[in-house]
């Protein structure tokens, strides 16, 4: 069962397309951006997540992928199984009876801990997703 969430950057798809010709210089700025949104989310998953093991942060990981359609894609994903077989993210999103053990926010729920790094890091991600548009400006207007 897998959680998900989805962030959109809100005009990309449309600057994208009026770029035409110039479209290597967005997908160099938008995937350099997205490879540091997930690098950045996947850090703080992993340093937030409330387990007593790594076997469940070492297997957090992520990619930056383009779509068919040109769209740029990041991923952040676990596919880790508990000892009794259940998937941790699933269970700790939406188990009300999850807690974290043995962290600074002991015998809290663990209830949307998902939820709560991707509402976390949405800020500075939008801020990446700035920066790529300054940067595609920049060199469009330098192309000039």
């Amino acid at each position: 069962m897998p959680v998900e969430y989805e962030i959109e950057a809100k005009g990309l798809e449309e600057l994208q397309r009026k770029l035409g010709h110039f479209n290597p210089i967005y997908d160099k700025e938008v995937k350099s951006a997205m490879s540091s949104a997930v690098s950045g989310v996947r850090a703080y998953w992993k340093t937030t997540a409330p387990v007593l093991t790594g076997a469940y942060r070492a297997s957090i990981t992520g990619e930056v992928k383009q779509l068919v359609g040109g769209q740029i894609e990041g991923v952040i994903w676990t596919n880790q199984l508990s000892n009794k077989g259940f998937p941790y993210p699933a269970a700790l999103e939406e188990g009300p009876q999850y807690h974290y053990r043995r962290t600074p926010r002991q015998g809290q729920q663990t209830l949307h801990h998902v939820g709560r790094v991707i509402k976390d890091k949405t800020e500075s991600i939008m801020k990446l997703m700035g920066k790529a548009c300054d940067a595609i400006v920049k060199e469009l207007a330098n192309a000039s």
